[in-house]
């Protein structure tokens, strides 16, 4: 009779000499393609939100905006901001959305500026918590024929 060695005592050897560079391979890669991830998708957040805020602000620079001086307007015909009441018209619109901002209105324009930090999810990985937005929009008076 011919006796064989079991061959499965071969193979728990040379599996045993696995230094293991393949998994430390793949983990690798998969943190690349996390942080490539993160670069894509977190900053694409942050430019929606962005575009979101300012979207916000120009309404509400627009919502002051509309706020002139009637009785100057029908004096002399000159269109000219009432800025408290323009002040206060885009503080309310910001409110009810929501939001925090910095109003300013002179006689001319009013200005809405809004700053928020973007949370962020994958670049969390690397250390980077959130993305800061700052959007500033302007709005004037205009009259009509």
């Amino acid at each position: 009779m011919n006796r064989l060695a079991p061959p499965t005592r071969t193979r728990v050897v040379e599996l045993s000499r696995d230094s293991g560079q393949i998994s430390g391979g793949i983990a690798g890669t998969v943190l690349l393609v996390l942080l490539l991830a993160g670069l894509l998708t977190d900053p694409a957040a942050a430019i929606a939100a962005r575009v979101r805020l300012f979207d916000i602000a120009q309404a509400a620079a627009r919502a002051g905006a509309d706020h002139i001086d009637i009785e100057l307007l029908r004096s002399t015909g000159t269109v000219v901001l009432d800025p408290q009441a323009a002040r206060r018209a885009a503080t309310t619109f910001l409110a009810d959305t929501g939001t925090n901002g910095a109003v300013t209105a002179t006689e001319t324009q009013v200005t809405v500026t809004i700053a928020a930090n973007q949370p962020t999810i994958l670049l969390t990985l690397v250390g980077i918590d959130a993305l800061p937005i700052t959007v500033t929009a302007t709005a004037e008076p205009q009259t009509g024929n």
